[in-house]
């Protein structure tokens, strides 16, 4: 995202349209290499942040439709841990790294929909 969207200007107002909207674009451009490389016969690790259900469900379903054979790890650890991580990055002077500000920290932790028991019976999902 810094790479690619670092130095765009963020709006003053509706930030998180501005936001979603290239993150939808990254998350095109990773399927698609991941994809390219999975034709190519290697094994992709695809970390989307796929933090609610409908997200889920959208890329399942597009790895099925290319039928293709996936598990989905789920990775969990208390908010104020992550927090924590988050400020630790904020402060990191090292090139390319996202600054996320605690409000988006906040919102994204809000929306985070747990994978449910009916997702699980459907999906491949490992707790790590």
């Amino acid at each position: 995202m810094v790479r690619l969207f670092g130095d765009d200007l963020r709006p003053t107002e509706g930030v998180m349209v501005w936001y979603l909207e290239r993150r939808e674009r990254c998350r095109g451009l990773l399927w698609d290499v991941a994809l390219g490389a999975l034709r190519c016969g290697a094994d992709v690790y695809l970390e989307l942040g796929l933090v609610r259900r409908a997200e889920r469900e959208d890329y399942f379903e597009r790895a099925r439709h290319e039928e293709l054979e996936f598990i989905v790890h789920v990775l969990d650890a208390p908010r104020s841990v992550r927090r924590d991580r988050v400020v630790v990055r904020n402060a990191s002077a090292a090139q390319h790294v996202q600054k996320v500000p605690l409000e988006f920290f906040e919102l994204a932790s809000d929306a985070w929909e747990p994978v449910l028991e009916d997702e699980r019976a459907r999906w491949p999902v490992v707790d790590d």
